[in-house]
């Protein structure tokens, strides 16, 4: 279960803590969520972490992909 990950973000404070979250429920790894928004694993794993912020480019399809959480 999900829950129990403990890089599972139980509260979604930032824009990263929300992308992980979705990417997590949806089974999904930081690549393939890469290659759905057409950038590298690294740029995920950046914005997860909140080392970077999206570019504005890149902020529609993050918001279709997390839905209303954005």
């Amino acid at each position: 279960m999900l829950d129990f990950n403990p890089k599972y973000p139980k509260e979604q404070k930032t824009l990263g803590e929300k992308i992980r979250k979705a990417r997590m429920d949806k089974g999904l790894l930081q690549k393939e969520l890469a290659e759905q928004i057409g950038v590298t694993k690294d740029t995920v794993r950046n914005w997860e972490i909140g080392r970077t912020e999206p570019i504005r480019e890149s902020v529609e399809k993050i918001k279709e992909f997390i839905g209303n959480r954005a």
